[in-house]
């Protein structure tokens, strides 16, 4: 069936991708978009309390992206990808136990830390491993397919998640951790990584290089303004909807599935539309329209509203995220693709990380929500000129 969408032959591996992505991507449905609800409703913490704490574990996060990227290259995408996908499920599995049977913060903050390292380790190496398996010049093609496999986890991760969230906080951890075992069991038994280039002990660099690379550390500066504002989707957003807002939990689920159902209908057209036209404008479109449509959260007061945001904030998505593993793609070589993808998880994690540390101090500071909104969407705004000039001045440069 998805050979059908695609101008080349699938190998069985990037089936087991695509599989083993809606697995991955249902175990992070189910947990991300109610966690910052959990800790309010069970300890109490405040919103800005929350921020922090994304905050600092986005260094830990990092640090681990940065360095399962780098041993993809030389280890293998398999074993970091297994060790990755069993770390999170075993520290959900602890999640659930501390929650059944102990009342600890410090242990719960500790141990969701620790399953936001592993799933941070696995996108990386995933997208990697990815483009091992096409040719260059089809990796936006093959990305954005993969893509609508891990928003069909979006779709029945949020809503299962919301209605788990509702019977019983406790299973709701068990219950990501189940997907997250499906999945690696995917990649254990049917994901052979023969056709890695492994990078050999004499042909490893460091850092170094990639700081070297003007080019790409100009690439990843503007990108990290757009994730400071795209981030607010599993943090910000859901918080600002449930407690200023006051919409069900139950509720929030069927919200954010909308985003997983927006890019299944709308990733493959719209990858038609960006292959037409040159990736950094369609970058300035995407992060241009990730502002506009978080400018206008504070503006709307009913679930119908709020699915029309995401639905626009969706879109936006298909048109970014594409564009750009494909261009960390063109930038790198075979043998550092791990590296690259590395070393932009960094820079995806930490935007991911402050982003929502940034949108819930100005929730809890700005009371006028329109206002709040509109500094939140800002960065992403910011952003989108930022890619313009990347146009005009690296035009020459080849990144399909």
């Amino acid at each position: 069936m998805i050979h059908k969408f695609l101008s080349f032959s699938p190998s069985k591996d990037y089936y087991t991708i695509f599989f083993g992505w809606i697995l991955s991507a249902t175990s992070i449905g189910v947990l991300l978009p109610f966690i910052a609800i959990y800790f309010t409703e069970k300890f109490s913490l405040s919103i800005t309390d929350i921020g922090y704490f994304f905050l600092m574990s986005s260094i830990l996060r990092a640090i681990f992206q940065a360095y399962g990227g780098e041993l993809s290259d030389t280890l293998g995408r398999k074993n970091i990808i297994l060790f990755a996908l069993f770390g999170r499920a075993f520290f959900l599995i602890l999640l659930f136990i501390f929650d059944l049977f102990f009342f600890n913060l410090i242990y719960m903050l500790i141990f969701l830390g620790l399953t936001y390292m592993f799933s941070a380790i696995f996108m990386p190496v995933t997208q990697a491993a990815i483009a091992d398996l096409v040719p260059e010049n089809k990796y936006l093609e093959a990305y954005s397919i993969i893509r609508i496999g891990g928003n069909l986890g979006w779709i029945f991760g949020p809503i299962l998640g919301g209605l788990v969230y509702e019977y019983s906080k406790s299973f709701y951890f068990l219950f990501s951790a189940i997907f997250s075992i499906l999945g690696g069991f995917i990649f254990l038994f049917s994901f052979s990584n023969s056709n890695q280039l492994i990078l050999r002990n004499k042909e490893k660099s460091s850092y170094i290089s990639i700081l070297k690379n003007r080019l790409f550390i100009f690439f990843c500066i503007i990108s990290f303004f757009m994730m400071l504002t795209s981030s607010q989707l599993l943090s910000s957003l859901p918080y600002f909807l449930k407690n200023i807002k006051h919409i069900e939990t139950s509720y929030l689920g069927y919200i954010f599935s909308m985003n997983g159902i927006t890019v299944i209908l709308v990733q493959y057209p719209m990858l038609k539309i960006i292959q037409k036209i040159n990736p950094f404008i369609g970058m300035f479109l995407g992060s241009l329209l990730y502002g506009l449509s978080y400018s206008l959260v504070g503006l709307l007061n009913n679930i119908w509203e709020f699915l029309i945001i995401i639905f626009l904030i969706s879109v936006a998505e298909t048109i970014v995220l594409p564009l750009v593993q494909s261009a960390i793609v063109n930038i790198s070589s075979r043998t550092t693709y791990g590296r690259y993808m590395g070393f932009f998880g960094i820079i995806s994690v930490t935007g991911w990380s402050v982003g929502p540390m940034i949108g819930t101090q100005i929730i809890g500071y700005i009371k006028d929500p329109i206002l709040a909104w509109i500094y939140i969407a800002s960065f992403s705004i910011l952003s989108s000129f930022g890619f313009i000039c990347f146009y005009y001045i690296f035009s020459h440069k080849k990144i399909n």
